[in-house]
């Protein structure tokens, strides 16, 4: 509630800008001139004690969360966000944790891909990289292959009492 606050009053005395998506105390705001990134910090400071960042776009892409935002002319494509720190590690499915659980971490790697990328190119090959990450920490082919409803874009999982999910 804090931020949605903090939000109104700024944008009662500064102009609303035509994007503004936020989640809990991020936000990404596309301004065109200096000028106007100095007087909505100095709004945003006027209306919260909190210390705002601001974060330029390189090349016309910037991170917002974990999706990768990038600018071509009038149009924005979106893909998934990995950091560069990132090394495909995730729960190994080898790791003594219930399936479950290692049928959350294909199904949220794969539910990323479709929902974060806003081309067919995009997502198929983010779930190709999806693919190659789930095969290096030792998910079977049933499991990277997915099993999905696509109502739901989940996983169905079942355990076959063998260790082994299928």
């Amino acid at each position: 509630m804090y931020m949605a606050d903090v939000g109104e009053r700024t944008f009662n005395s500064h102009p609303k800008p035509k994007i503004y998506p936020q989640y809990i105390d991020n936000i990404s705001i596309t301004i065109d001139t200096d000028e106007e990134v100095t007087c909505l910090q100095y709004a945003l400071k006027s209306n919260s004690s909190l210390n705002f960042t601001i974060e330029y776009d390189v090349e016309g892409r910037l991170p917002f969360l974990d999706v990768n935002v990038e600018k071509k002319g009038d149009r924005y494509n979106t893909t998934v966000y990995k950091k560069a720190i990132n090394v495909g590690q995730c729960l190994n499915a080898d790791g003594e944790c219930p399936d479950t659980y290692k049928c959350s971490v294909a199904a949220t790697y794969m539910r990323l891909a479709i929902t974060h990328c806003s081309s067919w190119k995009a997502t198929h090959a983010e779930l190709q990289r999806v693919t190659q990450l789930l095969t290096n920490n030792r998910y079977n082919s049933n499991l990277k292959e997915g099993r999905f409803n696509t109502k739901t874009v989940g996983c169905v999982c079942q355990h076959t009492g063998d260790d082994n999910i299928r």
